[in-house]
């Protein structure tokens, strides 16, 4: 059973964030969803190159009621210039990733995974409290 095992080490930290292009209307995650839902013909795009981040923003789709049309690609640095260029809707990845796209404003932090607020960027809210609800 589980009690067999007993973590030794953690190999990675930090807080992950979700992303919009700067140039979208979009500033928060509570506009994502409504704008997400908007979009009757099309669904939103999201960049990926699968792993951890296509999981954490398919479980946020999945609270938020969102489905995704996801684009994959094989580098996280072909996903970054393809949000950063508009071609996506939304993005993941940890603050150390996208940290100089932020201070360049190319990129826009709309929410973090965590339960309380980064305190790299505290003015970025969490996405507690999101949900299904209509």
């Amino acid at each position: 059973a589980t009690k067999e095992f007993a973590p030794v080490a953690s190999f990675a930290a930090g807080d992950w964030m979700i992303y919009a292009p700067f140039n979208t209307n979009v500033k928060t995650i509570k506009e994502f969803v409504a704008y997400a839902k908007s979009k009757s013909a099309n669904k939103p795009r999201h960049m990926s190159v699968g792993g951890l981040n296509h999981m954490l923003l398919s479980l946020v789709g999945k609270g938020a009621g969102i489905e995704f049309e996801e684009i994959r690609y094989k580098t996280s640095a072909e996903a970054v210039a393809a949000i950063v260029a508009g071609d996506g809707d939304i993005t993941i990845n940890s603050i150390a990733g996208f940290e100089g796209y932020m201070n360049a404003n190319q990129l826009r932090p709309i929410a973090t995974l965590s339960a309380q607020r980064s305190v790299f960027k505290p003015e970025v809210p969490t996405v507690m409290g999101v949900s299904n609800s209509k």
